[in-house]
């Protein structure tokens, strides 16, 4: 089986790829656990009022899976390299905040129906 070099542009568009599908499962994974309250009853409260993600990011996670089983086919030797970065970056929350980023266009806009009477207090 040929084993593709780490500086071939397949492989590194892959890699590049799996930066990002997994950067937007491990989001939407926190996302999830947040809404479920594993972090605490504020934060749950806070999720559940704030906008939600798009139902189209569950996808994400199957193409983060091929993309996987595509570096593991291509060159299995970085892979399990890439999988321990992959798993260092995700404890550090590396992963979690990169997905936070990308999704911040793609979540609707909250409403402001309540006014702050500090700010309109300001004007007079």
């Amino acid at each position: 089986m040929p084993q593709y070099e780490i500086t071939s542009p397949l492989y590194l568009g892959l890699l590049f790829a799996y930066f990002v599908t997994s950067s937007l499962t491990i989001f939407d994974i926190r996302m999830s656990q947040a809404q479920m309250g594993m972090f605490g009853q504020e934060t749950a409260e806070a999720i559940q009022s704030g906008p939600p993600v798009p139902s189209w990011i569950a996808y994400i996670f199957w193409l983060d899976w091929i993309v996987c089983l595509s570096l593991f086919i291509l060159n299995w030797k970085i892979t399990i390299i890439v999988w321990v970065v992959r798993f260092i970056l995700k404890w550090l929350s590396v992963l979690e905040t990169a997905g936070n980023m990308m999704m911040r266009p793609f979540r609707p806009k909250p409403h402001d129906d309540v006014t702050d009477p500090n700010l309109s207090n300001r004007d007079k």
